[in-house]
């Protein structure tokens, strides 16, 4: 079997031998114990020591008492097909009710296994997916409003997704990307005034303004990632919803855009919705987490006390499946 993966951990776990490779050149191989534990090569050092570090930015007592998002028995239940001359089978619950509070510049991390429900809770609260229960962003009651208010709504709650090369356009240049949303809300800004806030955002997420004309397919998969956050920030949310964000990424490219989110974070007390099966990564955002099961909350509290002491033996599985207990 021929393993491919960024995740170091999955790699020393499962793997008899390890290739690394850069640029279509093979670094360094051999077997993972003497790779890992002896690297020969400066890159191989580099991507292991590339494992997120770090915690999630104090919150002050104002923000952490400001709540952003708020959800109330929360469910998401989807409609079986009843077969001919059968009852209507009983609905498929998604996700079961749940109740979780989001402040301001906090970041609420959400794990679990494929399948859990993380996705379909992410998308419920942005009213991407029918759900029922309610849901409330920044005091305002988002799942009874009309479809005018709710689209007036949106610039406050954005998202992004996973896959930097599936969720931007080729056939777009950068600069239309990312003020696509601006130009949808704010339709009296004028072309300059567009471009301006184009390179501002770009600059922010530290790319340079020059890059603007490019197509997605001339950057990697760190810099098309920092299109899509640029694309976000540019309508400037309160929430951030971020779908597994750094899974297609490598260490290195990982640890960088986390210190980017902590940064940004910083500077515009904005608040996160991270999503990830990474749990050293969620350990290194997050100021509490959420972890799902089947579409039911298993257990929720701070980062500490979630990964440092779990409650549930279903989280006890993750956190050693992710290498953590060692650490």
């Amino acid at each position: 079997m021929v393993l491919i993966s960024h995740d170091l951990n999955l790699v020393r776990r499962h793997a008899d031998r390890v290739v690394v490779m850069r640029h279509g050149e093979c670094i360094e191989q051999g077997p993972v114990a003497q790779v890992f534990d002896h690297p020969s090569a400066d890159y191989t050092r580099e991507l292991l020591a590339a494992e997120p570090e770090g915690s999630a930015i104090a919150l002050n007592e104002a923000d952490a008492a400001t709540p952003v998002l708020e959800a109330r028995r929360l469910e998401v239940r989807f409609s079986r097909t009843r077969k001919l001359f059968q009852k209507r089978p009983a609905d498929f619950i998604a996700l079961q009710p749940l109740d979780l509070t989001l402040a301001r510049g906090e970041t609420l991390g959400v794990v679990g296994e494929s399948g859990s429900g993380k996705t379909t809770l992410a998308l419920a609260l942005l009213k991407l997916q029918t759900s029922r229960g309610e849901i409330h962003l920044e005091g305002e009651r988002l799942d009874t409003m009309d479809r005018h208010t709710l689209r007036a709504r949106r610039r406050q709650m954005q998202i992004v997704f996973q896959d930097p090369y599936g969720s931007l356009s080729p056939r777009m240049p950068v600069s239309d990307i990312i003020s696509e949303g601006l130009r949808f809300h704010h339709p009296a800004l004028s072309e300059s005034e567009v471009n301006q806030r184009v390179a501002q955002v770009l600059e922010e997420v530290e790319l340079p303004a020059a890059c603007a004309d490019r197509y997605p397919h001339e950057f990697s998969g760190g810099q098309r990632q920092r299109i899509a956050l640029a694309r976000a920030l540019i309508l400037e949310p309160r929430l951030l919803v971020l779908d597994e964000p750094t899974s297609a990424l490598d260490r290195s490219v990982q640890k960088q855009l986390i210190a980017l989110l902590r940064d940004l974070q910083a500077r515009r007390s904005l608040s996160y919705l991270f999503i990830s099966h990474d749990l050293a990564v969620v350990r290194a955002l997050s100021h509490r987490v959420m972890v799902l099961r089947d579409g039911k909350l298993i257990e929720t509290g701070t980062t500490t006390q979630v990964l440092g002491n779990p409650q549930q033996d279903y989280t006890r599985a993750l956190i050693k499946a992710a290498g953590l207990s060692r650490q």
